[in-house]
């Protein structure tokens, strides 16, 4: 029933009823395949070349959570030799708190 629910949302309607929810989803994957195949013809891509980005972009984002969690650890540090709340670290630094994204 979620998945019901969350298809009426995406295609905005009612899915009661005789709907073929999978026909829907073949259809849908369908269309996802071939917005692939049309991408990777724009780009000049093979699927292993492909594959080799979204790993790179993968890794990417791993190293980024990294070292953002080891500057988030730092200012807490920071924070507690200081004796400030990590609000006003971040305001010390001029850079957005977390809290407040």
């Amino acid at each position: 029933m979620v998945y019901k629910d969350h298809l009426d949302r995406r295609i905005g309607g009612n899915c009661s009823g005789d709907y073929d929810y999978d026909k829907h989803v073949d259809n849908k994957i369908e269309e996802l395949r071939s917005e692939y195949e049309a991408l990777c013809n724009e780009l000049e891509m093979d699927e292993k070349d492909a594959a080799r980005v979204f790993q790179r972009r993968i890794r990417l984002l791993h190293e980024f959570n990294d070292l953002k969690d080891t500057a988030t650890m730092l200012i807490g540090i920071y924070a507690q030799k200081t004796g400030k709340t990590l609000h006003q670290v971040y305001e010390d630094f001029n850079v957005d708190s977390p809290t407040t994204e």
